[in-house]
């Protein structure tokens, strides 16, 4: 009697399986990082995009008007404010029409740079995606005026203030004579403008490339209370900017500090220094210079 082996079945063994399945997954541990990482430079390279369509529609409004930057006092009641961000973008979060009288809440169709970067009028609540950062996903913004509330809203800051980038008001803040006093003696915040146009005035030729004219949401809440933070694109103390020049970065910036080798947060030319009083100038009681 003869017997033949049957045919083996091909496959493999669990061991076999195990190691394929190791492999798999060392290679998916090398290579999601920096798929990751070249997502999150896309994303950059879209950051900076929309500010350099911001510094075109700035520089143009600045044509169009003596050089004075759409930065004024809104009346909301018995409440006056400034802000770095109802120069354009969309309508914010419904959360600044209840507070303070709604002295920052304007809509779309009112933010003046919208109509020069789109070259028309919006509509009343139109979204302003030039102005979103694809990374946006917090807001600081509450915090300012909310001081018992540390942590950042769960809402971009495109959604909650109407863009992701705030105009530098750090460079105004603080200054002698008050940037809320006018010629009159009244408080009606008429020299904010008017201070700015002395800072554009002052940079040609000097630090136009370095004056850091817009910034990310929390490179401005950093600048506030001298700290460091993550920025919008995951890095520590990295953030996007634009510069007064018209061109627009992606740059590591200690925010402890008001200046840095390459960036200039306040005016340098207003600091004061031994037998040198400028008007205006950051009194020394701030902390405000460029010793970086």
């Amino acid at each position: 009697m003869y017997v033949k082996n049957p045919p083996r079945r091909g496959g493999f063994t669990l061991i076999e399986l195990l190691v394929v399945v190791a492999i798999i997954a060392l290679l998916i541990s090398i290579l999601l990082p920096s798929l990751k990482q070249a997502r999150e430079q896309a994303k950059v390279a879209k950051c900076l995009a929309n500010l350099r369509s911001l510094n075109l529609g700035t520089h143009a409004y600045f044509m169009e008007n003596n050089d004075y930057f759409p930065l004024y006092a809104h009346s909301g009641g018995a409440w006056l404010g400034v802000s770095g961000s109802s120069y354009g973008g969309k309508t914010p979060d419904k959360y600044w029409k209840r507070r303070w009288g709604g002295v920052f809440y304007q809509h779309t169709n009112e933010k003046p740079i919208n109509r020069t970067i789109l070259n028309t009028t919006p509509e009343r609540d139109a979204e302003m995606d030039v102005l979103r950062c694809p990374s946006d996903i917090a807001s600081y913004s509450r915090i300012y005026l909310d001081d018992d509330k540390f942590e950042p809203a769960l809402i971009s800051t495109y959604d909650d203030r109407g863009t992701s980038y705030g105009f530098n008001l750090h460079s105004l803040t603080d200054l002698l004579p008050d940037p809320w006093s006018s010629p009159s003696g009244q408080t009606t915040g008429e020299n904010w403008t008017l201070y700015f146009q002395k800072i554009k005035r002052s940079t040609n030729g000097t630090f136009l490339s370095k004056f850091v004219l817009y910034m990310e949401g929390p490179a401005g809440f950093s600048f506030r209370d001298r700290i460091q933070v993550v920025g919008n694109h995951g890095a520590f103390s990295r953030h996007t900017v634009g510069f007064l020049d018209g061109h627009a970065d992606y740059i590591d910036m200690d925010t402890r500090n008001w200046c840095g080798p390459e960036w200039y947060v306040i005016n340098p030319k207003w600091v004061p220094r031994p037998g040198y009083r400028p008007t205006p100038r950051y009194p020394v009681r701030t902390g405000k210079n460029c010793d970086y």
